[in-house]
């Protein structure tokens, strides 16, 4: 999977779906402070993975099972190289 960039446009379509004010967003993205390719290792062993950190414990199983047919690697690549898929989530 190639690297998408989470672009303006992207940000705040996710906004706008998740109903939160763009503001709220860019507060978790900048606390979070992951970025597209971004792997981050925890003490427990999960991983949070993207600009928004999605963490792997909590949330690489349902999207897989949701959204690659149960494919934790294909979840994983979006998840971690796929800045808007990743915002979305």
């Amino acid at each position: 999977m190639s690297i998408v960039p989470l672009t303006i446009a992207c940000f705040m379509q996710a906004a706008q779906f998740q109903g939160l004010p763009p503001t709220v967003m860019l507060t978790i993205l900048k606390i979070e402070g992951g970025k597209v390719g971004t792997v981050s290792k925890n003490t427990n062993g999960t991983e949070d993975l993207g600009p928004m950190q999605v963490n792997t414990g909590v949330w690489l199983k349902p999207v897989a099972d949701m959204h690659f047919k149960g494919d934790k690697d294909a979840a994983y690549a979006a998840l971690r190289d796929n800045g808007c898929y990743n915002v979305n989530v």
